[in-house]
């Protein structure tokens, strides 16, 4: 879309078998300035099955997992089912989410769903860049 419209990101999924249980880990980090890498900010892994009752003390994970599950229809509560198109349309962070003293920035998000505490499932990563409008 026009930069001036903002980004947005679409996703579908549709499982072969059913995923009795589901762990999510969200990691947020910032390019490092010197020598390159990447400084981990926060990195959180819950229990996926629940994650609609998640609250994080930290405001960001909370505005991006709601954003998450308002724009999909993912289930309440596991099984995730097979043969299921889940889906999640227009996934977008408006910069009001973030703290109003939350300079301009470039981080890297991941976010992994595991199917078993150690088996990978879906792996997404997005480089993103919070530029705040002036009025």
């Amino acid at each position: 879309m026009a930069k001036k419209q903002g980004n947005f990101l679409n996703t579908r999924w549709n499982l072969r078998r059913p995923v009795p249980k589901m762990w999510v880990e969200l990691s947020v980090g910032m390019p490092k300035e010197r020598g390159g890498g990447i400084q981990q900010l926060f990195k959180v892994r819950v229990d996926g099955c629940h994650l609609c009752d998640y609250r994080s003390k930290n405001r960001v994970m909370n505005a991006v997992i709601k954003k998450l599950l308002q724009s999909g229809n993912y289930p309440k509560s596991c099984p995730l089912l097979p043969n299921v198109n889940y889906t999640s349309i227009r996934f977008a962070l408006n910069p009001d989410h973030f703290p109003a003293y939350m300079p301009d920035m470039k981080f890297n998000t991941k976010i992994d769903f595991y199917a078993d505490k150690n088996v990978p499932l879906i792996k997404a990563s997005a480089n993103v860049e919070v530029i705040r409008r002036q009025s």
